[in-house]
């Protein structure tokens, strides 16, 4: 058996009263229930405008977050960090114009855009395709 609550917030813990309802008899009462609901982190698939710019976004839920959002190449090393620092709340879209911390152009190949907000990580693949 499985419960969905669609209307819930982030950082908040909500109480559940669990009753099936039988069709002969009484009903049965499951007990009270608690769920909070994490903070979400999100980093979506990057993509590459027609301008040459890389475009990245990426959801935070937790208020006062310290975030670093950098391009990592094949081998692990960071190239450039496109945002840092305390970000509140919300969505966010930054752009990289594939260069690197030196101001050096980035060839066309594979990135990876690597996300840590408060103790989380994400990472997302990226495909360079044009020169």
């Amino acid at each position: 058996m499985s419960f969905r609550d669609g209307v819930v917030e982030p950082g908040l813990t909500y109480w559940y009263r669990i009753v099936l309802l039988m069709t002969r008899g009484s009903d049965l009462v499951a007990g009270k229930l608690s769920a909070t609901i994490p903070w979400a982190i999100s980093l979506s698939m990057p993509s590459e405008r027609a301008s040459g710019l890389v475009g990245v976004t990426y959801t935070i839920g937790e208020p006062s977050t310290r975030v670093s959002l950098g391009i990592l190449d094949v081998r692990g090393r960071l190239v450039r960090i496109i945002d840092e620092g305390i970000r509140m709340a919300g969505s966010y879209e930054r752009f990289w114009d594939r260069t690197d911390h030196g101001g050096q152009h980035s060839p066309r190949g594979v990135y990876f855009v690597r996300l840590r907000a408060g103790g989380t990580t994400l990472t997302q693949k990226l495909l360079v395709l044009h020169p």
